[in-house]
């Protein structure tokens, strides 16, 4: 099942690739974000996740080993941005 694609994505798409941020190595105030958040929700899974044309590229991620997935069939996010469109930027609560 192919992901709808929000209103804004071309200016989702061009703001996400001005971050300069796709595809750059670990960073650990990255991955603190995501130990504290599973530490503290007691989840097995956290993510800082990005969505460009094809994957949902993972910033960090505890509790999986993938460092992305096709944006299509899998990516939870690639849902989650067509609640704000106006945001792709911000991180949304879909627990």
């Amino acid at each position: 099942m192919k992901a709808e694609l929000p209103k804004n994505e071309k200016e989702r798409l061009t703001a996400l690739k001005q971050l300069n941020i796709l595809d750059t190595p670990l960073e650990e105030r990255f991955e603190r974000i995501t130990r504290i958040v599973s530490r503290s929700l007691n989840v097995p899974i956290a993510a800082v996740s990005l969505i460009d044309e094809s994957r949902q590229w993972f910033k960090s991620i505890q509790g999986l080993s993938a460092s992305e997935t096709p944006r299509d069939h899998l990516a939870f996010c690639a849902r989650a941005i067509l609640v704000l469109p106006e945001f792709p930027w911000r991180t949304l609560d879909v627990v």
